[in-house]
């Protein structure tokens, strides 16, 4: 049943509580329009110690009315007691973070039922879904949003049938929560993350190409904004390293004690397991051959190593780049486009040795 707060009615701007259960009391705000329209809910605090989200929702509640067309509710989900402490966010009843429970159960506990509050009420109705999230105090703003209808994206059939490909429902034997997709989603393995559509709502058998602007529009790689391009589809091989040694706050410049090194990481490619990953530690000149992991199928992340000995000390540049069974070999340059998609450029890593490896 959707949210319904009779005390906003008739009111451009309405602020109060509203009560999910007896003894809780969440702050809410419900700004209108100058006209009606689509209606957008926001969220903060669902997440963990957010006071820059919190702040951010409260910014919100100032929005002009005839700023926009459609409705905007404002629901901070937070503990008073604990923000004001500055302690991590819990649920006001039972102490437990509300984001590690959803989807939530109406008849478990007070975080489950709240969290199912959450989605059966607060988001029942609603066009859209805006959650504020910043992780903890110390991280930048981050929302994320759900949009009816906004995602629809197409594959070939014979794409869509593939073995690999699945409908999930469920992630480390839990409910999807709402961000990864919940109550449904595709994935799609080897294909950039587009291609796995989040909060599935029906699935549509064609018997033409789909034109929808995420397809037609979205994703593309063009040169020039008029172009068609060619769509984005399977990841290129790629491989990463863990940047070896202690990292410089400012520059990000890594300083790596003399002696052995092992340099590790992963690699991976939509096109055929990784059969290779070579590193460099002279920006490129010279590649040598690194150890590969086991990689339990062809859509998982490959597991490298390779020992280090820098000889002298001074500056290096560490790269690293994969092969797949296909023939793709990782790029020292990317091919530019504009969307900046696909890049699977080497990665680069300045380190220092700051003196002589002692023998």
């Amino acid at each position: 049943m959707p949210l319904h707060v009779p005390a906003s009615a008739g009111q451009r701007r309405w602020t109060g509580y509203v009560e999910p259960e007896a003894d809780l009391r969440l702050p809410c705000t419900i700004i209108r329009g100058r006209s009606s329209g689509p209606k957008l809910l926001v969220t903060a605090g669902v997440h963990g110690a957010e006071y820059s989200s919190i702040e951010a929702a409260r910014r919100l509640t100032t929005l002009p009315p005839d700023s926009f067309i459609g409705e905007v509710t404002i629901l901070p989900v937070l503990n008073l007691q604990a923000f004001w402490s500055h302690l991590p966010y819990v649920n006001p009843l039972d102490g437990k973070n509300i984001n590690r429970v959803f989807p939530g159960n109406a008849g478990g506990t007070a975080s489950e039922r709240l969290a199912a509050w959450l989605v059966g009420t607060a988001m029942a109705g609603m066009d859209c879904y805006i959650d504020l999230h910043c992780g903890d105090i110390i991280e930048a703003l981050l929302p994320f949003a759900i949009f009816r209808d906004g995602d629809e994206r197409s594959l070939p059939l014979a794409d869509a049938l593939r073995e690999e490909v699945l409908l999930a429902y469920a992630m480390n034997g839990r409910p999807l929560p709402p961000q990864h997709g919940f109550p449904l989603r595709l994935v799609v393995p080897g294909w950039y993350g587009m291609t796995s559509v989040k909060w599935v709502e029906r699935i549509t058998v064609l018997d033409q190409p789909f034109e929808g602007y995420q397809q037609a529009r979205g994703y593309r790689l063009r040169q020039t904004p008029d172009e068609d391009g060619e769509p984005v589809s399977r990841m290129l091989p790629r491989s990463l390293m863990v940047p070896p040694g202690i990292p410089d706050f400012a520059t990000r410049e890594r300083t790596v004690e003399p002696g052995p090194c092992t340099v590790t990481g992963r690699a991976w490619s939509g096109f055929g397991p990784v059969e290779r990953v070579e590193v460099s530690a002279d920006g490129g000149a010279s590649w040598s051959d690194a150890r590969l992991g086991r990689q339990p199928s062809r859509w998982a992340w490959r597991p490298w190593e390779w020992d280090w000995e820098p000889r002298e000390p001074g500056r290096y540049e560490l790269c690293c780049r994969a092969t797949d069974a296909a023939g793709n070999v990782q790029p020292l340059t990317a091919p530019w486009n504009l969307g900046g998609y696909a890049n699977n450029e080497v990665q680069r890593v300045s380190a220092v040795v700051a003196s002589a490896t002692r023998t």
